[in-house]
């Protein structure tokens, strides 16, 4: 009788212990997924219709607007790597040239030593860019079309 007693008592242990280990693997798969879909989702891109120096150029200027100082750049065969900090979060922008006149620009941004990436940061890094290479696209659509810019002021003599 205790070994029908002994057994009743293993045997649902023994199948709740091994469903364990499906639903712990299952568990473990869904969370990597989540982690690397996280990660992927959070790194900010954008392809402008500019050459590689003008996004270059407005990159740096962006990250002067926001205080944010570069750290090194780095020719690749493809493009540029730019690391910066801002306070800190580590900054990478890689800048490659798509065509002569189509280059895209990914950026990441990372508390120090940490997974977690900073998708707002990164976005505005992006948005800083795209407002200055458009300024600098209608200060030379203005300086091309012969029109006086709105900055210019017109002398009239009496």
């Amino acid at each position: 009788m205790s070994k029908i007693v002994r057994a009743a008592v293993l045997l649902p242990l023994f199948l709740a212990v091994s469903g364990c280990a499906s639903i712990g693997v299952t568990l473990a798969g869904l969370g990597a997924g989540v982690g690397t879909n996280h990660y992927l989702n959070n790194v900010t891109s954008r392809t402008f219709t500019e050459p590689l120096a003008s996004v270059q150029n407005a990159v740096f200027a962006a990250l002067e607007r926001m205080a944010i100082s570069i750290e090194a750049r780095e020719e690749k065969p493809a493009g540029v790597l730019i690391t910066a900090k801002a306070g800190v979060r580590e900054v990478e922008i890689e800048l490659e040239s798509v065509t002569v006149s189509a280059t895209r620009m990914s950026s990441v941004a990372r508390k120090e030593g940490a997974l977690l990436l900073d998708s707002a940061t990164s976005a505005e890094i992006i948005a800083q860019t795209e407002k200055l290479l458009a300024q600098s696209k209608t200060t030379r659509r203005r300086a091309g079309s012969g029109a006086p810019s709105s900055d210019a002021v017109a002398v009239t003599k009496p």
